[in-house]
């Protein structure tokens, strides 16, 4: 695994991100990207039959920042894919709640056809 620590060195230490301009246009890419994410979930969440179980805004920031981080400190280790996939496993079900399934068939509301 890697060292979070050298690779916060690494990118504080970076000219380019310590740029006001450069930093300005990164936190405003990051909110558009957050926002965008957080628009989509309540109607793909309900499209489902899911229910979020916080704002969609507070799950969509989670979400980027730590994929951000995985991403950051994975560089193709497989082992980090792994921890992410077991993130994903544990984030799911804190913050999301999935529908009851119903107990009978759906009736059928259109006549049918012989």
């Amino acid at each position: 695994m890697s060292s979070g620590r050298n690779l916060t060195t690494e990118i504080t230490a970076n000219p380019r991100l310590r740029n006001p301009d450069v930093l300005a246009r990164s936190v405003a890419e990051a909110e558009r990207t957050r926002q965008m994410i957080a628009k989509f979930m309540p109607d793909n969440a309900a499209a489902n039959g899911l229910t979020l179980k916080v704002p969609a805004d507070t799950l969509a920031a989670i979400l980027a920042n730590v994929s951000d981080g995985f991403a950051l400190n994975s560089r193709g280790d497989p082992q980090e894919r792994e921890l992410y996939k077991a993130f994903l496993r544990l984030i799911i079900p804190a913050t999301i709640t999935t529908a009851a399934r119903p107990t009978r068939r759906p009736v059928r509301t259109s006549p049918r056809h012989h």
